[in-house]
């Protein structure tokens, strides 16, 4: 509602069945707190682009911290926001939002820096979580230099790192995720075909989407979120970036895929029935 009222009924339709958060959400039990988290502080994100409220900033902080406690993927996403706050103020009140963005970082990692501190004292080790360390072994960074490494098939550095980055692309986003888990097999036979019919469907409204973003801020911040979870997961998980990676931003996806499909309403008519707000 916040960014526009004609897409809040389909792109919480888009979370609400999205098969990946489910069934992540049954295995995973931090999952579901993390997409909560990470859905305030969407909300409170894009107050503060409409405002300009300091207190608005710290809020968001605040809450991009506690998402980052339960799941240690957003760790560096806070400097991301203050890259994305200085890009969208870079022609008006540029100094206010320097500002800005010094509260922001202050508050993100001094938050974080707590718990950073104890490892240190504890372990000897200058690391937020230990969880940093096994994702680092399975980095594209040290992916080429292994020798056993069973993908790299002769190529030489750049077609290497091409080849395994769309690999690991192509899996983070188009892969539906599986029923398999309840070991019934016309069950996971009937997942699959949702599943890839679902995925099919939030990426024709994500491509429409990309055209109706143009200059809108609260598009941009969407689209600026995506491409962050996807650089970071690729970059710290490689080949094993599977589609349990995608849950944490499937809200952000949602936005910009309804305003895919309610553009395509506008311009085809026909298709109100599957993207109507009123149906219910």
């Amino acid at each position: 509602f916040e960014i526009d009222e004609s897409i809040a009924f389909l792109s919480g339709l888009i979370v609400l069945y999205s098969p990946i958060v489910t069934i992540n959400s049954l295995r995973i039990l931090t999952e579901t707190l993390f997409l909560f988290l990470l859905s305030i502080f969407l909300l409170l994100f894009i107050h503060y682009l409409k405002s300009k409220k300091i207190k608005l900033v710290i809020w968001s902080a605040i809450l991009l911290v506690l998402a980052t406690y339960v799941r240690p993927i957003s760790y560096y996403l806070p400097i991301a926001v203050a890259i994305f706050i200085v890009l969208a103020n870079i022609k008006h009140k540029f100094w206010r939002a320097i500002l800005h963005v010094l509260i922001f970082l202050f508050v993100a990692y001094f938050l974080l820096g707590i718990w950073q501190i104890r490892n240190y004292r504890h372990f000897h080790r200058n690391v937020f979580t230990h969880f940093q360390n096994i994702i680092s072994y399975h980095s594209p960074m040290h992916s080429y230099m292994k020798k056993n490494n069973p993908f790299n098939k002769g190529l030489v550095m750049i077609p290497f790192y091409v080849d395994l980055i769309s690999r690991s692309f192509i899996s983070l986003m188009t892969e539906p995720g599986s029923l398999k888990y309840f070991h019934c097999r016309a069950l996971t036979i009937v997942g699959k075909i949702f599943g890839y019919a679902f995925v099919i469907f939030w990426w024709t409204g994500f491509l429409i989407g990309l055209t109706k973003i143009k200059r809108n801020i609260f598009y941009l911040f969407n689209l600026f979120i995506i491409l962050y979870f996807i650089f970071i997961t690729i970059a710290g998980a490689g080949l094993t970036s599977t589609e349990r990676y995608r849950a944490p931003f499937v809200p952000f996806i949602a936005i910009i895929s309804a305003a895919g499909w309610t553009k395509f309403k506008k311009k085809y008519p026909f298709s109100s029935f599957f993207v109507n707000s009123k149906v219910c």
